[in-house]
C-alpha cells in the first residue's frame, strides 16, 4: 500500500501511517479495502449530479491545495484556469443540465 510520494510525505509520518496500517491488519482489517471504500464515496454524491456538477466538482478537486505537493508547488497557472473555465462554460452552456 502507497503511503505517500516521497517528496510529499516526511519520514514521521510515514512510519505513522505504516503502523496505522499494521495495526489495521493485526485487528483483521483490509485497509487498502477500506481506502477504496472511502475514495469511491467521497464522489457518491455525485451518482445522480449534473454535468455542470461533475464540472465543478473536478475544477475544485484539481485547483484544492491538498492536491499540490508541499515540495514542488504545482499550482496552475492563471491561463491555466482561465482556459479551464472557458472550456467548461462552453460545455456547461451546451450540456450542464445532463445527468
Amino acid at each position: 500500500m502507497m503511503l505517500g510520494k516521497v517528496e510529499d510525505i516526511s519520514l514521521y509520518e510515514a512510519k505513522y501511517k505504516a503502523e496505522t496500517i499494521l495495526s489495521m491488519v493485526a485487528q483483521g482489517s483490509d485497509p487498502k479495502a477500506i481506502h477504496k471504500k472511502e475514495q469511491v464515496n467521497k464522489y457518491a454524491h455525485l451518482k445522480n449530479a449534473t454535468f455542470s456538477e461533475i464540472t465543478q466538482a473536478w475544477r475544485d478537486h484539481k485547483t484544492s491545495s491538498r492536491h499540490h505537493s508541499k515540495s514542488r508547488k504545482r499550482a496552475f497557472s492563471d491561463s491555466t484556469l482561465k482556459f479551464w473555465d472557458l472550456c467548461l462554460g462552453y460545455m456547461c452552456q451546451e450540456i450542464g443540465d445532463l445527468r
